[in-house]
C-alpha cells in the first residue's frame, strides 16, 4: 500500500531561513510583540500585495473571523453556514456575534 508522505517545510523554509530570521530577531529587539511599526508595516504591505486600501493585522485566525464577521454586521438573528470540518473557533465566532452556526456537508 502506497501512502502519502507527511507535509515537510524543511526545504522550504531552507529557501527563507535568513529573511525570517532577521525578521524574528528584528522583532525581539524592538520589544513591541503587538502592533507597532513593524506589524504596522507587515499590514500596509500585505494590503498592496492583496491590492486592498485597508488590511488590519490579527493575532490570530480567530480575532480575524470575529472582526469579518462583525464587519459583514452579521449577529443576533442571522445564521452562518459553515463546515463542520473546521477548527472550534469557527463556530465559536459566529456565536460571539450573536448568529447562529449552521453546520453543512455539502458533496
Amino acid at each position: 500500500m502506497n501512502t502519502i508522505p507527511p507535509l515537510d517545510l524543511t526545504e522550504q523554509y531552507c529557501t527563507i531561513a535568513a529573511d525570517v530570521s532577521t525578521a524574528v530577531l528584528e522583532v525581539l529587539a524592538s520589544g513591541q510583540y503587538i502592533n507597532g511599526p513593524i506589524v504596522e508595516t507587515f499590514a500596509q504591505d500585505f494590503g498592496r500585495y492583496i491590492g486592498s486600501d485597508e488590511c488590519v493585522a490579527c493575532n490570530s485566525g480567530t480575532d480575524a473571523l470575529y472582526l469579518a464577521l462583525r464587519a459583514l454586521n452579521i449577529g443576533p438573528g442571522d445564521e452562518v453556514i459553515t463546515s463542520p470540518f473546521t477548527f472550534i473557533a469557527t463556530a465559536e465566532m459566529i456565536s460571539a456575534v450573536g448568529a447562529t452556526p449552521v453546520l453543512s456537508i455539502s458533496i
